[in-house]
């Protein structure tokens, strides 16, 4: 018979593989997509930036939601910690986005005239402020 703390950290180990997988999946997927045209590597790491963003994002409220079997590994204090400091990243990387991509091409800064803009820009300005 294991050991109850060993079954636990097993458990955790489980946890923290299924967070990372689910967090690295929009990548995975990005991998095996082609794009219409050739991008830079500056393009390809603000977009992969965005997603990592919205994953991490989304996966905020299963950190903090009070699941016993995710909050038992860890302790309840360990994951409200945990959610308050990859919520800093999750803002650095969703930040970083657009200013690579504004910094790559200083022509998209036009995206930020919300008058003249295409729908999708003014939706992302209206998303930030």
């Amino acid at each position: 018979m294991a050991d109850p703390s060993r079954r636990l950290a097993a458990r955790g180990a489980v946890w923290v593989a299924v967070y990372v997988a689910v967090a690295l999946s929009p990548l995975a997927v990005a991998a095996l997509a082609t794009a219409a045209a050739p991008r830079s590597w500056v393009t390809e790491f603000s977009v992969a930036l965005g997603f990592l963003a919205l994953m991490i994002f989304g996966l905020q409220f299963g950190l903090v939601a009070r699941f016993q079997r995710v909050s038992a590994p860890f302790g309840m204090d360990a994951l409200v910690q945990y959610h308050r400091q990859i919520a800093l990243v999750a803002v650095a990387f969703a930040l970083a986005h657009p200013v690579l991509l504004m910094i790559e091409d200083p022509g998209k800064l036009r995206l930020l005239d919300v008058v003249h803009a295409p729908w999708r820009a003014r939706h992302a300005v209206g998303a930030t402020v």
